[in-house]
Order: C-alpha cells, then structure tokens, then sequence
C-alpha cells in the first residue's frame, strides 16, 4: 500500500522507541538481552536514516466539501454555492476552501 504519511510523527514515533529501547539496554542483565537492544537500536537508527534520505513529495492537503467555505446544508445533504450543485460530504474539488482559509 502506498500514500503520504506524516515524517515527523513517524520520527517522533522512533524516538519514542529508540528511548525505549536505550532504557532496555542500560537496565540489560545478561548478554542476550544487550545484544537484542543493539540490535534493536540499530535498526532503529537505520529506519530513521532511510526516511531523512526519502524525498519530499509535493502534496496538498485536499479540503472535503463537508469542511468547505462554499457547502452549504440542504434537504440532500451538501449543496456547493461555487458550483450550484448537490455534493456528498467527502467530495472535493480544487476550489475547496476550509474556514480557515475562506
């Protein structure tokens, strides 16, 4: 499955694992246990690698026509007063605007 995700949450995630994976080293007793927790890290640090030499995808955001500025409530559902045409929640078009950006 492809698509877009968030980095930094993702980033935010490994560090997350690698810090969990630091304590289990330090508190370690015998050698099986530090080996799996270098093992760990590593793969760790060679995930996090892989995804700061990824490149940036140019995407934008997509504005659904339930969070759009120009939908409006009707006996239907959503009515589109850019287009003057009935609209289900999640379509979208490339005029979309959310309130923030109306």
């Amino acid at each position: 499955m492809s698509g877009y995700i968030d980095s930094d949450e993702l980033c935010k995630s490994l560090k997350e694992m690698r810090d969990r994976a630091d304590e289990w080293l330090a508190n370690a007793k015998d050698d099986e246990i530090k080996h799996r927790a270098e093992s760990t890290l590593m793969t760790l640090i060679e995930v996090k690698l892989r995804i700061d030499k990824q490149p940036t995808a140019d995407v934008v955001p997509v504005v659904r026509c339930k969070d759009c500025f120009h939908s409006r409530p009707d006996e239907d559902g959503l009515e589109c007063m850019m287009h003057y045409r009935p609209t289900k929640e999640d379509d979208f078009c490339s005029y979309g605007e959310n309130d923030e950006m109306g």
